[in-house]
């Protein structure tokens, strides 16, 4: 009765392990693992100005350049 049960878990896990879709969540994974190191998303949140700067026109890029101040002496303390 008990092997009878283990039985019907490993067939079911191996049922919908088989149904998944796992590339996005490699992908994800392969991506994350770009940025994982605190320091490198700490330079990469302060420079956000200087990566959105050339879509930006007008009031958005007056108030990203307001923000941009904010953030760079938040990182000077």
């Amino acid at each position: 009765m008990h092997a009878i049960r283990i039985v019907r878990v490993l067939f079911l896990t191996l049922a919908l392990a088989g149904c998944a879709n796992l590339k996005e969540v490699r992908d994800y994974a392969g991506e994350v693992t770009k940025l994982s190191a605190y320091t490198e998303l700490t330079t990469r949140f302060r420079n956000t100005y200087e990566r959105e700067q050339p879509y930006l026109s007008g009031e958005a890029d007056r108030l990203a350049q307001e923000n941009d101040k904010k953030r760079k002496a938040a990182y000077a303390k």
